[in-house]
């Protein structure tokens, strides 16, 4: 089905960009992937990251994360330091951990990009 999909988009793509009618835009991605001249389509591979969602008062759970010690705004907010300086985040935000890499998401954004992978083997 998806393959199907990439095929009309790629034929699509084709007659906006000849001019050329559908049957003949088809025939030559047709052609170009039985050559294997079509571009692949790809997806990203599955992530797993370490997240804490910054409550306002979970300060311990935050700077486990972060590496290193957090100050804790009048307004509720975190500032701590980060591999790249330092980083500011709102209660109701979320702190992501890849690797080496920290990133801050609001609730929508982690929510829409992330899902709970299930319990620790630990």
């Amino acid at each position: 089905m998806a393959e199907n999909r990439a095929r009309k988009r790629a034929i699509r793509a084709r007659m906006a960009e000849t001019g050329e009618p559908y049957t003949v835009a088809m025939r030559a991605v047709d052609a170009e992937h039985a050559r294997g001249e079509a571009m692949a389509t790809h997806h990203t591979r599955p992530v797993e990251i370490d997240a804490v969602h910054w409550t306002g008062s979970n300060r311990a759970e935050l700077e486990e994360l972060a590496g290193n010690p957090v100050t804790v705004q009048p307004d509720g907010g975190a500032m701590f330091w980060g591999p790249a300086g330092s980083v500011w985040m709102l209660a109701g935000s979320w702190l992501v951990r890849r690797g080496d890499q920290v990133e801050v998401l609001d609730d929508a954004t982690f929510t829409a990009r992330y899902e709970p992978a299930g319990y620790d083997s630990e």
